[in-house]
């Protein structure tokens, strides 16, 4: 991840809080230039947290755990940035796509608990999500 620094435009006093603008591909120098303003506005000292804050997100995704060629998974809360069979926050759930049919099992209420603290779900999870919700007013 390239970091992209350049001089802050704020006023002597700010630039002790604010110096720089730190721009990781997340968006353009001017964007980040924005972000610093309303930061420095509403009185907060360091607006490399609000990047910290977009990038360190929750992710609801798959992480491997069968052999070659039996592919299998268990469904995880990992934070973003840790790689797909690594560390993870919590276990809800498995996935054996070999199996015909009854393939998954998923924790709902956990999942609907992490996606309400604002945890993503992959594609997959969400249609497991959504397969299980519709199931689950039928029993």
């Amino acid at each position: 991840m390239k970091s992209l620094m350049q001089p802050c435009t704020h006023p002597p006093e700010a630039k002790k809080r604010a110096c720089q603008v730190i721009w990781s591909g997340l968006g353009s120098p001017l964007f980040w230039e924005q972000v610093a303003d309303r930061r420095l506005q509403h009185g907060r000292m360091w607006y490399r947290s609000f990047q910290h804050e977009l990038i360190m997100s929750v992710k609801i995704r798959l992480k491997r755990i069968g052999t070659k060629n039996t592919p299998a998974y268990r469904i995880v809360v990992a934070d973003s940035r840790s790689p797909r069979d690594g560390k993870f926050i919590e276990e809800i759930g498995s996935y054996q796509p070999l199996r015909k049919s009854d393939n998954f099992v998923i924790k709902v209420d956990r999942a609907e608990y992490w996606v309400s603290k604002g945890a993503q779900p992959s594609q997959t999870v969400a249609s497991f999500l959504k397969k299980a919700k519709k199931a689950a007013p039928a029993i």
